[in-house]
């Protein structure tokens, strides 16, 4: 690496693992064995440590990557502790099973001693991790080289690992596979910018996008994981056994330095509206040492009183009071948020999104309607004389691949033996096998065909059998429509046949009219998350443009979907509102939901942005779920329980004007 990187380490204190330049996959056990390579291992090696031994960044030294085992490494790690007992050794390769064997079993992880004093995997499963940290007797620290894939919409799973490193003093974590996209700015014939990559240049034969799999884009802006690694790396770990008594303690989670000046910022919301916020300056925290503090809430005070019914937070932020080397003043550097009163018992777009009953009442008066074409899907949402949806309401399965999900640009590369690991059980083969990405609707029986208050009718009832464009039956979709309050009400039942595989997601789409363009929501956020990738996100009341929910990773793929929501609201330029609230099978109760002016086919089918044309409509994805998103272009696949297998789903939904 250049040198002004170690420089900056250096004066920053990022801690360092420098990696002799060794990496032999072709010959993966062949040169580490073979006498003839020990002097190209040797001089490699001293290089790196000659070179570097004077940065204090440096911390540990790695004999190389992925080039299998043998004595040349137990020769170069013995020269390494010689010339420089202070540092320890690391290399994966020596708790790796012979090459073509299933990778790392606990067996396996006590080999290598004598090439490393760091027990080491790559993309360990988590179940591997604690039964090591259960049972084992070994004394050195189990650091995973890698272990989270940040390919694209990556990186579910973190919080999931990382419950398990804090729980066990042994795991000290890993490297997260890696830091920035390799991607290129190029042109292409009309001038448009984008990030090019691998087979864009006549190179071949070629990767792809495969090293597009940073934290941070190419030009290191930062991708939506971001926010979740700030939340599971910070420097504080903020607790609280009863968060309405306003007792809470901070942990410094430093090992050297005592914190420096903060404040403490504490806020309210019920129902995703602030009730109350103050803040206070903190005493300084010593190092690994644990503070309490009371945040003295007036709980006699009325402006509390809301808290008895409604579904409320307590939210914590720690700031820098001044500016430092690496921080300006101001900034967060550490959050949480403390569940004070659980979800309420209905969903209400009105209360969540602090929407006037002033307004409400004066688009009351305008009345509403709903109709349902012969197709037996909801149509038309007409209120004020205004029509809000530009295509029906149907039932979808099917989102833009991830590259965790399956690489669509390695699809042309499957015949080739050594690419078979890419497409072995990858959840996009089994969806494109079965073609849940078109699904074909058969109508079985309907009730009315439009509902309202100039209708005069309060119900509708329609069943469809539904299969996919390959004739394969992926089940039966029911909905059952009734007049609410405000507007139309639907309860949406997926029997979804036992034979599917695994679903990208279960719920509905539709589009609306052009010009709803401001969305307002409540749930996590502000940013992109998912089921498996939401530690980073609090429940709260965010506003957007539809236009900046959307994440362009390098290779367009699925995106910008929101979790755990309760309501939302889109809001025209005329000012016209369109409420939906509703309760699907998230963890929070709530619902997934994406808006955007692009679709998951057209996602599916570029391989760049500026093949993507967006579209004048506001297209709208309201699912049940949607499945975890993983790390498995390289990695783990989501857990159990953030996966979607077939059965019986049900979402709620109650729309407004």
């Amino acid at each position: 690496n250049d040198e002004r990187w170690y420089e900056l380490c250096d004066e920053y204190g990022i801690y360092l693992m420098d990696e002799a330049n060794i990496e032999s996959h072709a010959y993966y056990d062949q040169l580490a064995r073979d006498p003839a390579w020990l002097p190209a291992f040797m001089d490699r090696g001293k290089r790196m440590v000659l070179r570097d031994k004077n940065h204090p960044s440096v911390i540990i030294w790695s004999l190389g990557n992925e080039s299998g085992y043998g004595p040349n490494h137990d020769a170069l790690a013995a020269w390494m502790r010689s010339f420089d007992p202070l540092r320890p050794v690391h290399y994966e390769g020596a708790a790796r099973p012979e090459w073509g064997q299933l990778p790392f079993t606990l067996e396996s992880l006590k080999r290598g001693r004598k090439a490393s004093d760091i027990v080491s995997t790559m993309y360990p499963p988590m179940e591997l991790l604690e039964q090591w940290a259960a049972t084992t007797e070994d004394d050195r620290p189990f650091i995973m080289c890698e272990y989270s894939h940040a390919m694209g919409n990556s990186n579910g799973g973190l919080a999931e690992y990382w419950a398990i490193i804090e729980a066990h003093d042994g795991l000290q974590g890993g490297f997260i596979w890696d830091w920035v996209d390799q991607g290129i700015l190029a042109r292409n014939e009309l001038g448009q910018e984008y990030w090019a990559y691998g087979g864009d240049f006549g190179d071949e034969p070629s990767d792809r996008d495969f090293i597009c799999n940073g934290l941070v884009f190419p030009d290191r802006s930062p991708k939506p994981v971001l926010a979740e690694c700030a939340k599971l790396f910070q420097q504080f770990a903020i607790h609280s056994e009863n968060p309405i008594s306003g007792k809470i303690s901070i942990h410094s989670r430093q090992d050297f330095t005592d914190t420096p000046a903060l404040e403490l910022r504490w806020s309210i919301i019920a129902d995703g509206q602030l009730v109350a916020e103050k803040s206070k300056a903190l005493p300084s925290i010593s190092p690994g040492c644990t503070v309490g503090i009371d945040l003295e809430f007036n709980l006699g005070n009325t402006q509390y009183e809301l808290i008895d019914s409604a579904e409320t937070y307590l939210n914590v932020d720690l700031h820098l009071i001044a500016a430092n080397a690496w921080a300006p003043a101001g900034h967060r550097l550490a959050w949480e948020q403390f569940t004070v009163r659980g979800k309420a018992p209905s969903a209400d777009a009105e209360r969540f999104l602090g929407i006037s009953n002033k307004k409400l009442s004066l688009q009351k008066k305008t009345g509403w309607k709903a109709g349902f074409g012969a197709d037996g899907f909801l149509h038309s949402l007409l209120a004020g004389g205004k029509e809000y949806l530009a295509a029906p309401l149907v039932m979808n399965l099917w989102r833009a691949p991830t590259e965790n999900d399956g690489l669509k640009k390695f699809l042309d590369l499957a015949g080739i033996p050594e690419m078979a690991f890419y497409h072995q059980n990858k959840a996009m083969t089994a969806w494109l096998d079965q073609g849940l990405d078109e699904l074909n609707f058969e109508l079985e029986s309907m009730t009315g065909d439009s509902l309202g208050e100039s209708a005069g009718k309060n119900m509708v009832r329609v069943a469809h059998r539904v299969s996919t464009a390959k004739g394969i039956f992926v089940g039966t979709f029911k909905q059952d429509w009734r007049t609410g309050p405000s507007g139309p009400e639907a309860s949406f039942i997926f029997d979804l046949d036992r034979n599917l595989p695994e679903l990208p997601r279960v719920g509905l789409a539709a589009a609306l009219m052009p010009g709803f363009e401001k969305i307002t929501w409540y749930g996590r956020g502000s940013g992109e998350c998912y089921s498996d990738r939401k530690a980073g996100s609090r429940f709260g009341t965010w506003r957007s443009a539809v236009n900046s929910m959307e994440t362009r990773y390098v290779l367009p793929q699925e995106n910008g979907n929101r979790t755990d929501a309760r309501a939302l609201a889109l809001e025209h330029d005329d000012g016209s509102t369109l409420l939906i609230a509703g309760a699907g099978s998230t963890p929070s109760g709530g619902f997934d939901f994406t808006a955007s002016h692009t679709s998951a086919n057209q996602l599916w089918r570029a391989s760049h942005w500026y093949e993507v044309q967006p579209q004048d409509k506001t297209l709208l994805y309201l699912d049940v779920a949607q499945r975890g998103i993983g790390t498995a272009s390289c990695g783990p696949d989501t857990s159990d329980q953030w996966r979607l297998k077939p059965g019986i789903y049900k979402l709620e939904l109650s729309f407004g004007f």
